[in-house]
């Protein structure tokens, strides 16, 4: 009876996305992500929201009783076992956009806050390093990689992912340098990897879309009453970032694949 009601109630989920736009955030329970969850929820989007804790956060708790169309979903990125059973619960659904949102800063060997990351020289810990880059790197290629039919066969065909202007490598030698070895360089290989990714994406479709959304120094919840990033870059509240990162995507073509923007529609640099 138990398997006979999740088959029934997938069916809905299935019919349902069929009937709007979808989009899937990684990494959703808060800051940047929880905001796209909001705001596309608030546009009658069929949201899947992502979090990777044994239960559902409070803040997708509070968000999925308002918003009937808000599907919460377990996914920690690195775990193989959630992300093949998220996609058998997802079959047969296009997902118009598939955000690869999720992401670790600042954070241990043990992929917990941590108050010393020894990311900078003369501290570097290799096994620090890898939580960095498989939650920054290789999971948004494998999470696209296990989606990619599901997006191929909707109308917007977007993948997308969160980049940072800490990953640039043309923004000259005082930009963001002498220290976060581990953050910048994933975010730098983030963004090489999506350059691959639209290159094959378009001997799949030509009309598939990817980039990466770079939105500068955000107010979030974890940055509140900070004015200013480390280099004195002003910070911008995170829905007028979201809500303008949501403009750029309604506006993008296939032309925008393989580059980076800002949120208010401009060029980045890599």
């Amino acid at each position: 009876m138990k398997t006979k009601c999740l088959l029934v109630i997938a069916a809905m989920l299935v019919s349902f996305a069929a009937s709007a736009e979808t989009i899937l955030i990684t990494g959703s329970n808060r800051g940047i992500g929880l905001e796209f969850a909001k705001q596309y929820a608030d546009k009658g989007w069929h949201v899947i929201a992502t979090h990777r804790r044994e239960q559902v956060p409070d803040t997708l708790a509070e968000l999925s009783s308002e918003y009937d169309n808000l599907q919460v979903e377990t996914l920690d990125v690195n775990n193989a076992v959630h992300l093949q059973a998220l996609v058998a619960r997802l079959e047969g659904m296009p997902i118009d956009v598939l955000l690869n949102n999720a992401a670790v800063m600042g954070i241990n060997a043990t992929g917990t806050l941590a108050e010393q990351t020894n990311e900078n020289f003369g501290t570097l810990v290799p096994e620090h390093f890898m939580p960095y880059f498989t939650t920054n790197v290789l999971a948004p290629l494998l999470v696209s990689e296990a989606l990619v039919e599901n997006v191929l066969a909707s109308d917007r065909k977007m993948i997308l992912n969160m980049t940072s202007g800490a990953g640039s490598v043309t923004m000259g030698m005082e930009a963001f340098a002498g220290t976060g070895f581990y953050y910048k360089s994933t975010k730098a290989a983030l963004n090489r990897n999506m350059v691959n990714l639209a290159a094959h994406l378009r001997t799949l479709d030509p009309e598939a879309i990817t980039f990466n959304l770079a939105p500068g120094f955000t107010i979030t919840e974890r940055f509140e009453g900070m004015a200013e990033d480390e280099i004195g870059n002003r910070g911008t509240p995170v829905k007028d970032v979201v809500a303008g990162f949501i403009e750029v995507i309604d506006q993008a073509t296939p032309e925008y694949s393989g580059s980076i923007y800002g949120f208010e529609g401009e060029l980045k640099p890599f």
